[in-house]
Protein backbone atom coordinates (compact mmCIF):
# COMPACT_ATOMS: atom_id res chain seq x y z
CA UNK A 1 0.00 0.00 0.00
CA UNK A 2 2.76 2.40 0.89
CA UNK A 3 4.42 1.67 -2.45
CA UNK A 4 1.23 2.41 -4.39
CA UNK A 5 0.72 5.63 -2.45
CA UNK A 6 4.30 6.71 -3.20
CA UNK A 7 3.83 6.02 -6.91
CA UNK A 8 0.59 7.96 -7.03
CA UNK A 9 2.20 10.91 -5.23
CA UNK A 10 5.16 10.85 -7.61
CA UNK A 11 2.86 10.82 -10.65
CA UNK A 12 0.80 13.69 -9.20
CA UNK A 13 3.95 15.69 -8.47
CA UNK A 14 5.23 15.24 -12.01
CA UNK A 15 1.83 16.12 -13.49
CA UNK A 16 1.57 19.25 -11.35
CA UNK A 17 4.87 20.55 -12.71
CA UNK A 18 3.61 20.22 -16.29
CA UNK A 19 0.19 21.70 -15.49
CA UNK A 20 1.72 24.70 -13.69
CA UNK A 21 4.06 25.36 -16.59
CA UNK A 22 1.09 25.24 -18.97
CA UNK A 23 -0.88 27.73 -16.86
CA UNK A 24 2.06 30.10 -16.58
CA UNK A 25 2.48 29.91 -20.33
CA UNK A 26 -1.05 31.26 -20.99
CA UNK A 27 -0.15 34.76 -19.86
CA UNK A 28 2.95 34.83 -22.06
CA UNK A 29 0.94 33.61 -25.04
CA UNK A 30 -1.67 36.28 -24.43
CA UNK A 31 0.96 39.02 -24.14
CA UNK A 32 2.57 37.85 -27.37
CA UNK A 33 -0.78 37.87 -29.16
CA UNK A 34 -1.74 41.26 -27.69
CA UNK A 35 1.62 42.75 -28.66
CA UNK A 36 1.26 41.53 -32.24
CA UNK A 37 -2.34 42.80 -32.49
CA UNK A 38 -1.44 46.21 -31.10
CA UNK A 39 1.62 46.52 -33.34
CA UNK A 40 -0.59 45.81 -36.36
CA UNK A 41 -3.13 48.41 -35.17
CA UNK A 42 -0.41 51.05 -34.81
CA UNK A 43 0.95 50.30 -38.28
CA UNK A 44 -2.50 50.47 -39.87
CA UNK A 45 -3.34 53.61 -37.90
CA UNK A 46 -0.15 55.32 -39.05
CA UNK A 47 -0.97 54.39 -42.63
CA UNK A 48 -4.51 55.73 -42.29
CA UNK A 49 -3.37 58.95 -40.62
CA UNK A 50 -1.50 59.72 -43.82
CA UNK A 51 -3.88 58.25 -46.42
CA UNK A 52 -7.37 58.87 -45.05
CA UNK A 53 -9.63 61.11 -47.09
CA UNK A 54 -12.37 61.59 -44.47
CA UNK A 55 -11.41 63.72 -41.46
CA UNK A 56 -13.34 61.37 -39.13
CA UNK A 57 -11.20 58.47 -40.35
CA UNK A 58 -8.01 60.51 -39.98
CA UNK A 59 -8.94 61.51 -36.41
CA UNK A 60 -9.84 57.91 -35.59
CA UNK A 61 -6.50 56.69 -36.98
CA UNK A 62 -4.59 59.19 -34.84
CA UNK A 63 -6.50 58.04 -31.75
CA UNK A 64 -5.71 54.41 -32.61
CA UNK A 65 -2.00 55.13 -32.91
CA UNK A 66 -1.90 57.02 -29.60
CA UNK A 67 -3.97 54.51 -27.61
CA UNK A 68 -2.36 51.38 -29.02
CA UNK A 69 1.15 52.76 -28.45
CA UNK A 70 0.18 53.27 -24.80
CA UNK A 71 -1.08 49.69 -24.70
CA UNK A 72 2.20 48.48 -26.23
CA UNK A 73 4.07 50.32 -23.46
CA UNK A 74 1.98 48.50 -20.84
CA UNK A 75 2.57 45.16 -22.58
CA UNK A 76 6.32 45.85 -22.51
CA UNK A 77 6.13 46.60 -18.76
CA UNK A 78 4.38 43.26 -18.20
CA UNK A 79 6.95 41.44 -20.37
CA UNK A 80 9.80 43.07 -18.47
CA UNK A 81 8.30 42.16 -15.09
CA UNK A 82 7.76 38.55 -16.17
CA UNK A 83 11.26 38.38 -17.64
CA UNK A 84 12.85 39.68 -14.43
CA UNK A 85 10.87 37.16 -12.41
CA UNK A 86 11.92 34.29 -14.68
CA UNK A 87 15.45 35.58 -15.23
CA UNK A 88 14.91 35.69 -19.00
CA UNK A 89 15.81 38.28 -21.57
CA UNK A 90 12.95 40.23 -23.18
CA UNK A 91 12.43 39.74 -26.91
CA UNK A 92 11.97 43.16 -28.51
CA UNK A 93 11.22 41.96 -32.07
CA UNK A 94 7.55 42.00 -32.96
CA UNK A 95 6.46 40.74 -36.33
CA UNK A 96 2.89 41.10 -37.51
CA UNK A 97 1.30 37.84 -38.59
CA UNK A 98 0.66 36.93 -42.22
CA UNK A 99 -3.00 37.98 -42.08
CA UNK A 100 -2.17 41.43 -40.73
CA UNK A 101 0.56 41.79 -43.36
CA UNK A 102 -1.91 40.83 -46.10
CA UNK A 103 -4.45 43.39 -44.86
CA UNK A 104 -1.77 46.09 -44.68
CA UNK A 105 -0.61 45.32 -48.22
CA UNK A 106 -4.19 45.42 -49.53
CA UNK A 107 -4.96 48.74 -47.80
CA UNK A 108 -1.72 50.31 -49.00
CA UNK A 109 -2.94 49.93 -52.60
CA UNK A 110 -6.19 51.80 -51.95
CA UNK A 111 -6.89 55.51 -51.78
CA UNK A 112 -9.63 58.04 -51.14
CA UNK A 113 -13.07 56.90 -50.08
CA UNK A 114 -12.30 53.29 -50.93
CA UNK A 115 -9.37 53.31 -48.49
CA UNK A 116 -11.52 54.94 -45.81
CA UNK A 117 -14.30 52.36 -46.14
CA UNK A 118 -11.92 49.40 -46.17
CA UNK A 119 -9.81 50.71 -43.29
CA UNK A 120 -12.85 51.31 -41.10
CA UNK A 121 -14.22 47.86 -41.94
CA UNK A 122 -10.90 46.36 -40.86
CA UNK A 123 -10.99 48.41 -37.65
CA UNK A 124 -14.45 47.08 -36.78
CA UNK A 125 -13.41 43.45 -37.41
CA UNK A 126 -10.04 43.79 -35.64
CA UNK A 127 -11.58 45.40 -32.56
CA UNK A 128 -14.32 42.77 -32.38
CA UNK A 129 -11.62 40.06 -32.44
CA UNK A 130 -9.50 41.90 -29.88
CA UNK A 131 -12.46 42.30 -27.52
CA UNK A 132 -13.16 38.56 -27.69
CA UNK A 133 -9.50 37.71 -26.97
CA UNK A 134 -9.24 40.23 -24.12
CA UNK A 135 -12.57 39.16 -22.58
CA UNK A 136 -11.49 35.54 -22.63
CA UNK A 137 -8.18 36.30 -20.99
CA UNK A 138 -9.68 38.74 -18.48
CA UNK A 139 -11.28 35.74 -16.79
CA UNK A 140 -8.16 33.56 -16.97
CA UNK A 141 -7.60 31.24 -14.05
CA UNK A 142 -10.43 32.61 -11.96
CA UNK A 143 -9.47 36.26 -12.30
CA UNK A 144 -12.41 38.52 -12.87
CA UNK A 145 -14.19 41.56 -11.58
CA UNK A 146 -14.23 40.18 -8.02
CA UNK A 147 -10.40 39.99 -7.79
CA UNK A 148 -9.55 43.38 -9.29
CA UNK A 149 -8.40 44.91 -6.04
CA UNK A 150 -5.74 42.28 -5.39
CA UNK A 151 -2.34 43.92 -5.67
CA UNK A 152 -0.36 40.67 -5.43
CA UNK A 153 0.74 39.36 -8.80
CA UNK A 154 0.39 35.61 -9.17
CA UNK A 155 2.23 34.63 -12.34
CA UNK A 156 0.97 31.06 -12.09
CA UNK A 157 -2.61 32.38 -12.28
CA UNK A 158 -1.75 35.13 -14.76
CA UNK A 159 -3.33 37.78 -12.56
CA UNK A 160 -1.08 40.40 -14.13
CA UNK A 161 -2.18 39.70 -17.69
CA UNK A 162 -5.79 39.08 -16.71
CA UNK A 163 -5.92 42.45 -14.94
CA UNK A 164 -4.29 44.11 -17.96
CA UNK A 165 -6.92 42.54 -20.24
CA UNK A 166 -9.72 43.73 -17.96
CA UNK A 167 -8.32 47.27 -17.80
CA UNK A 168 -7.85 47.44 -21.59
CA UNK A 169 -11.35 46.29 -22.54
CA UNK A 170 -13.08 49.69 -22.08
CA UNK A 171 -10.67 51.32 -24.56
CA UNK A 172 -11.19 48.53 -27.09
CA UNK A 173 -14.96 48.84 -26.71
CA UNK A 174 -14.75 52.60 -27.17
CA UNK A 175 -12.68 52.12 -30.34
CA UNK A 176 -15.20 49.61 -31.68
CA UNK A 177 -18.13 51.91 -30.99
CA UNK A 178 -16.41 54.87 -32.68
CA UNK A 179 -15.46 52.71 -35.67
CA UNK A 180 -19.04 51.47 -36.02
CA UNK A 181 -20.36 55.03 -35.77
CA UNK A 182 -17.98 56.19 -38.49
CA UNK A 183 -18.97 53.28 -40.74
CA UNK A 184 -22.66 54.14 -40.24
CA UNK A 185 -21.94 57.80 -40.99
CA UNK A 186 -20.06 56.87 -44.14
CA UNK A 187 -23.01 54.78 -45.37
CA UNK A 188 -25.33 57.71 -44.80
CA UNK A 189 -23.36 60.14 -46.94
CA UNK A 190 -22.01 59.95 -50.44
CA UNK A 191 -19.33 62.57 -49.90
CA UNK A 192 -16.77 62.71 -47.15
CA UNK A 193 -15.51 65.63 -45.17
Amino acid sequence: MNSTFSRVMLVLAIMSVFVLQTYAHHGAQFLSQAREMNTAEVQLGEMAAGKAHDSRVKDFAQMIVKDHKQTLDKIQELWDARSRKAGNKTNQNVQVNAEHKRVSDRLSKLSGEQFDREFMGVMVREHQAAIKAFQLHSHAHGYGTTNKSSSKVDYMKDTDTAQFATETLPTLREHLQKAQDIVKGMRGTTTTQ
